[in-house]
C-alpha cells in the first residue's frame, strides 16, 4: 500500500487549521486541532511518520484530533 498524502486546509468547523489524509483508496481522513499552519506542519514532518505507523485499519476514516480520536 502506498503512503497517503497529507495537506493542511484552514478548518472549516473549527478554528485553525487542520491536515487531510487522502488514502490512496480515497478515503480522507482529517486531523484537527492545530492553532496555526506552522504547529500543523511539524505535526506533518514529525508525528505523521507515528500516526501512519499506529493508527489501527479499524479506526482509519474517523476524524482525528492531534493523534487521538475525539471523547465520546
Amino acid at each position: 500500500m502506498t503512503d497517503p498524502t497529507f495537506s493542511i486546509e484552514e478548518d472549516k468547523v473549527g478554528l485553525g487549521y487542520c491536515i487531510v489524509v487522502l488514502w490512496t483508496d480515497g478515503r480522507r481522513e482529517v486531523v484537527t486541532g492545530f492553532g496555526d499552519r506552522d504547529q500543523a506542519e511539524r505535526w506533518m514532518r514529525g508525528d505523521s511518520e507515528h500516526w501512519l505507523r499506529d493508527v489501527p485499519k479499524r479506526v482509519q476514516g474517523e476524524q482525528w484530533v492531534n493523534n487521538r480520536l475525539p471523547k465520546d
